[in-house]
Order: C-alpha cells, then sequence, then structure tokens
C-alpha cells in the first residue's frame, strides 16, 4: 500500500511543479485542447437535457452518490483551481501571463457554470428523491441522509486529492465518472418499470460523447507533452477508466434502446409517496 509502516517517516511531499503526465498539466493547456472543449461542451449539454427532463416529470435524474460527488468535487475545484495561486496545494501551475491568463480564467468560469447545473441537480435531488425512495427508512430521514452523503462525499475527495498528490483533480474526476456511468445502470434498472421518470435518451448520447471527447482529449494531450503513449501505472489507471466508463456508457444507451423498442415511455410515473 501507499502508507509508510510504523515508526518510518513519511516520504517528501513532491516538488509542486508541472510534469509531463496528462493528469499534473496547466489546466489551460487542458481548456485550449479541442476535443476537451467539445467534451465539455457535450456535457453541458447533459446536464441542462437531464435537468429539464427532471422539472418535467418530478424526478430527479443522475443517480444519488453521483450527484453528490459531482457537486462536492466542483466545490473543492473552485477553492483549489483559482486564476491566481493555490491555496489548497492542489493546482500547481507557472504564473500566467496574456492568453494563458485569460484561458485559465475562462476555465474557472466554465467550472463556476458547472457548479450552479450541479446545484440544480441536488435542488431537484432533495425536492423529487423522497417520493422515489423505495426504501422505508431513507425516506423517512431523506434529508438528513443526503446531508450526511454531501458531508462524506467532499471529505472524502480532499482527503484522497491531498494524501495521493491528485493535481487539479483529475483523476478524482474521473473515478467519479465511472461510478456515474455504471451506477446509471442501476437507475435505469430502478426505473424501467415505472416509466423511467427522470431518464432523458438524448443525455444519454450527449453524455457518452462528452466522455469520449474527454478521454481521447487527455490522452492526446498526454502524448503531445510526453511522446509517449503510456509511461507508467497512472497511465495504465486512467486509461483504465476511460475504457470501463465508456463501456458502461454503452451498455447504458443498450438497455435504452431496448425499452424504447419495447415501446416503453421515457415519461414520469405516478410517484410513490412520500
Amino acid at each position: 500500500m501507499g502508507g509508510s509502516r510504523p515508526g518510518e517517516a513519511r516520504p517528501p511531499r513532491r516538488s509542486r511543479t508541472i510534469r509531463n503526465a496528462h493528469y499534473l498539466l496547466d489546466p489551460a493547456q487542458l481548456f485550449t485542447s479541442v476535443p476537451l472543449a467539445i467534451g465539455g461542451v457535450l456535457w453541458i449539454t447533459t446536464y441542462i437535457l437531464i435537468i429539464r427532463r427532471c422539472f418535467k416529470d418530478q424526478a430527479y435524474g443522475i443517480p444519488l452518490f453521483a450527484i453528490c460527488l459531482n457537486v462536492t468535487w466542483e466545490m473543492l475545484v473552485l477553492a483549489a483551481c483559482v486564476p491566481d495561486g493555490d491555496p489548497l496545494g492542489l493546482c500547481p501551475k507557472p504564473e500566467a501571463v496574456g492568453v494563458l491568463r485569460f484561458a485559465e480564467a475562462a476555465g474557472v468560469m466554465v467550472d463556476v457554470f458547472w457548479f450552479i447545473l450541479d446545484c440544480f441537480l441536488v435542488y431537484q435531488l432533495f425536492r423529487f428523491g423522497r417520493r422515489s425512495e423505495r426504501i422505508p427508512h431513507l425516506r423517512q430521514h431523506w434529508f438528513k441522509f443526503l446531508g450526511i452523503t454531501l458531508l462524506l462525499s467532499l471529505l472524502l475527495q480532499h482527503s484522497f486529492a491531498t494524501f495521493y498528490d491528485d493535481d487539479f483533480l483529475i483523476r478524482d474526476a474521473w473515478i467519479i465518472n465511472m461510478v456515474m456511468s455504471l451506477s446509471f445502470l442501476y437507475l435505469f434498472w430502478d426505473r424501467v418499470e415505472t416509466g423511467l421518470a427522470g431518464i432523458s435518451w438524448a443525455a444519454a448520447w450527449t453524455k457518452l460523447g462528452g466522455n469520449f471527447f474527454y478521454a481521447v482529449g487527455l490522452t492526446i494531450v498526454h502524448m503531445r507533452s510526453t511522446h509517449e503513449f503510456l509511461d507508467g501505472d497512472s497511465s495504465w489507471f486512467m486509461l483504465t477508466l476511460f475504457t470501463f466508463t465508456l463501456f458502461f456508457d454503452v451498455v447504458y444507451l443498450i438497455y435504452l434502446a431496448r425499452a424504447r423498442r419495447r415501446g416503453r415511455p421515457l415519461v414520469a410515473a405516478s410517484p410513490a409517496p412520500a
């Protein structure tokens, strides 16, 4: 494991410099990558489609734990990756001037917009989630359960990012992404007999596209900076996350397509009693 044995001094924290790895690059380089920009647009579209569908169906449309992990990830990013400085020690970068400074500021504004969209998703979870919860104990303590889950999500991600030096929280983001893609399958199975409330067919496609372009973009940036396709265990780990995330996205689309062919409407059913 990564920890030191009792009585041994823990190795010093590595120097906060930009390394040639796709999860340690300056945010401006990521922001100006064309595939990553396309992926960002597709993910924003995904959020908007899901939010729109959920207000129509009066349901929440992203799995519960994924919403909690998403919004707390955005909170950490907004606190850590500011244009000036590195307050949490998670966003090392050279001094930005000119176009680089503008790109970093634009990246922060995108994060702010994503956080606002996440807040809508959290609102829908609080507003509509209790009526669709099938476990009586959770339905009875719904708001307390959500509050504890959000707090634990924030603490867990901050601990992970600082312990493993996850600069820019990229590895953390893709772990969440894979968990979300897998969880969408369970959301489908939970709602397939009740009309698939809150589930958007169009959002399933844009989510797959967004993840694909993000994975391609990060790989291109990595290869451009190192001139190698793989350069160690971290690269294998990221490629594993990319592969499984996209696999779960495709399986989710297949299940939705089968439901549509069977004539099962993607509309809200009568909610469970509160």
